[in-house]
Formats: C-alpha cells, sequence, structure tokens
C-alpha cells in the first residue's frame, strides 16, 4: 500500500475508524429483545452508517422539509 500517497490525500490510512463504526453499528443492532430479518438488519446498518458518515450521505437520503405557510 501506497501510504504516504493516502496520507497526503487526506485518507485514514488506520482500523480505528472501521472498528468505531463496527461498535456503533453493534451496539444499537444488538440491545435488549432487537430481533432483525437479514433484509432489515442490513436497512438499519445503512441507516446508521449512513447517519454516523461525515460526507452528507444522510442530508441527501433525507431532504429537508418543506414548509408551508401559516394561514
Amino acid at each position: 500500500m501506497d501510504y504516504p500517497r493516502y496520507r497526503a490525500q487526506g485518507l485514514h490510512i488506520g482500523s480505528g475508524h472501521a472498528e468505531a463504526t463496527c461498535k456503533r453499528v453493534g451496539v444499537r443492532m444488538k440491545g435488549a429483545n432487537k430481533r432483525w430479518t437479514p433484509n432489515g438488519a442490513e436497512a438499519m446498518a445503512t441507516l446508521i452508517t449512513d447517519r454516523a458518515s461525515e460526507d452528507g450521505r444522510w442530508a441527501r437520503r433525507w431532504p429537508p422539509p418543506i414548509y408551508q405557510d401559516a394561514v
């Protein structure tokens, strides 16, 4: 791997971010009395990681509400 080039691009090269994400998803999904189908688990994991990402995925998934003027 070309670590100096990845560092110059501002990319993370350690495993800390991946491990923290796994922990976050695990805590949210393994709570008491939670049961998931494979499809439900995948959908929930996607939402959790989209919400945690810092690249705007959550905002693209959930556009801002449209407010109407009070009459």
